[in-house]
């Protein structure tokens, strides 16, 4: 955690306030020396006081901490969203040089001409013991991650393999992704593009399998953030992709329903189009004439190419010639 960091954003959200720390301690009753402190992001600052002052402020310092992550940490929402893009986007190239820079930004080697007056103890062993091991952690994952070559080789098989073998890295005892209670962000993103793997080379039990175990893992957590919540809906639309490969029709419409129906999700644009269209497609393979008033509903909530291409698609592949095609 970047406490340095987020200890001036503190100071400065609380100078903006028109607060002294000598104001501070009259309201919420935090001494002088725990502001400061907080301030010069020294310790590691309590919940408690922390929503002291969130309320004080009129601003969530804890949810700043969250946001306050070090690349490091598996949980940075920076990294999480730049490897995610270059993964859903296939951009490989890219995703190497962001995994670079951020083994560059936790491998540099710590000054080694270090303060006589730093007082050596057992919480900061402890937590220099626990940095290690996060960086191992770290280290070993992106550079397995690193060594994708998803994009140049056609054989799935092994892009399965290399993804299988990505997720055991960060998995203790080498367990099966499966059996653990909670997962990295990161690993779920590898996991849904294994999914998809799956499916495009015929294993369908274990795609669906997988899926499913996922879906559950996720909805059991006690708080899904955005995040999970994005996550979880990926994983309803892997589901439906997987049962569409299949010409099993009935299951993709039970997926989309149960995906529309679930309160934990918060649709996208795009996934609300992508299960609409989902369910359209298997409405029309089973001949149930709804399937056109959801392709309409689909393209309407579709603009620009993005538009165009489901018009162009449904019309080459189903045979659907909709009538807002004559619009483009």
């Amino acid at each position: 955690m970047d406490y340095i960091e987020f200890g001036k954003k503190a100071l400065k959200i609380r100078k903006d306030s028109g607060y002294t720390r000598e104001n501070v301690k009259e309201i919420t009753g935090i001494s002088i020396e725990t502001l400061r402190r907080l301030e010069a992001g020294l310790p590691e600052p309590r919940i408690n006081t922390l929503e002291k002052l969130s309320v004080l402020y009129r601003y969530d310092l804890i949810e700043l901490l969250a946001k306050s992550r070090s690349q490091l940490s598996f949980f940075s929402e920076d990294l999480f969203k730049k490897t995610t893009e270059k993964i859903n986007s296939l951009d490989f190239e890219g995703l190497r040089d962001v995994i670079d820079s951020a083994l560059k930004d936790v491998m540099v080697p710590k000054d080694s001409e270090e303060s006589e007056e730093s007082e050596e103890s057992e919480e900061s062993e402890e937590s220099e013991e626990s940095e290690e091991t996060n960086i191992k952690y770290y280290s070993d994952f992106f550079n397995a991650l690193r060594a994708l070559k998803l994009n140049e080789t056609k054989d799935l098989r092994l892009n399965v393999i290399m993804l299988e073998s990505i997720l055991l890295v960060v998995s203790r005892n080498q367990k099966n992704l499966l059996t653990e209670p909670y997962l990295y962000p990161f690993e779920v993103v590898v996991a849904i593009y294994l999914i998809a793997l799956y499916r495009r080379t015929g294993q369908y039990a274990i795609a669906i399998s997988t899926c499913q175990e996922m879906m559950r893992k996720l909805e059991k957590y006690p708080y899904l953030n955005d995040r999970s919540v994005d996550q979880l809906g990926a994983l309803y639309q892997a589901l439906a992709y997987v049962y569409h490969a299949m010409d099993d029709h009935e299951k993709v419409i039970e997926v989309v329903d149960a995906a529309f129906s679930n309160t934990q999700l918060a649709f996208t644009n795009t996934l609300y189009v992508d299960l609409l269209l989902r369910k359209a497609t298997a409405l029309h393979k089973l001949g149930n004439k709804d399937s056109y008033d959801l392709f309409t509903v689909a393209i309407q909530n579709s603009y620009g190419e993005r538009k165009r291409n489901i018009i162009r698609v449904i019309k080459d592949f189903y045979g659907v010639d909709h009538h807002l095609g004559s619009e483009e």
